[in-house]
């Protein structure tokens, strides 16, 4: 990739390079920030006020993360990372045999048919233990 030398740091110039950047763990970031109160609002962004206009922003597996007072389930606008059918903030073997089961009848205590619903078609099927197989694989 492309590189531009600015002020003693070095920047990347293409999806290339920014690519690269992000695979050497150069980008690792997190913002923390909070509502005064329940109900409140929460805007998040990124702005650059000063670098000249041709500066760009990327994001590579961003996450949001709900800690609130309330549960989630009841939060409008937040959605369940597909394929975390457990909620324990992983996709892996586990959310297989939780959806497999589900599929056969015995639906475990802790079950979220939203992130179970791989392809969105309202229904819970192999389909759909492919898809998490395939996330898990590295294929998606």
């Amino acid at each position: 990739g492309n590189e531009s030398y600015v002020n003693g740091m070095y920047f990347p110039n293409n999806m290339q390079a920014a690519s690269i950047y992000f695979g050497r763990g150069l980008y690792e970031n997190r913002v923390t920030s909070s509502v005064a109160a329940d109900g409140g609002q929460l805007k998040l962004g990124i702005r650059c006020s000063s670098m000249p206009g041709y500066y760009w922003c990327i994001f590579d597996n961003f996450r949001l993360c709900y800690y609130g007072s309330f549960d989630p389930d009841v939060v409008d606008g937040i959605r369940p990372r597909l394929g975390d059918v457990n909620r324990d903030g992983k996709i892996n073997v586990s959310d297989i045999m939780a959806t497999v089961n589900h599929i056969l009848g015995t639906t475990p205590a802790v079950f979220n048919m939203e992130a179970a619903d791989m392809n969105a078609d309202g229904k819970i099927n192999v389909s759909d233990v492919m898809r998490i197989v395939n996330v898990i694989l590295g294929m998606v």
